[in-house]
């Protein structure tokens, strides 16, 4: 099952979390297609860290019901499997 149809079905059961798309696929067809299966973003490779961990944290800040980008819902957001420094741009 890819990562397209778990989304849907993730939708279809009601599950309402945030979800961002990372992947190599960028092509136009490839981001309509995850942002109708339900994904809130959608992220291609090559990317930069930081990049994406700025969309995470605009992501919690919708899903938590504030716009503001100081808002005290999300300061600051860890992914202690990305060992990347920031500022890596990831190929």
């Amino acid at each position: 099952m890819d990562g397209i149809s778990v989304l849907e079905a993730w939708r279809r059961a009601g599950r309402a979390m945030p979800v961002l798309i990372l992947t190599a696929r960028d092509r136009w067809s490839d981001k309509v297609q995850g942002f109708d299966a339900g994904a809130d973003d959608y992220v291609a490779k090559p990317f930069h860290l930081e990049e994406v961990l700025a969309r995470v944290r605009a992501l919690l800040r919708r899903s938590a019901g504030h716009a503001r980008a100081n808002s005290p819902a999300v300061r600051s957001v860890s992914i202690p499997a990305l060992a990347a420094s920031p500022s890596t741009a990831i190929r």
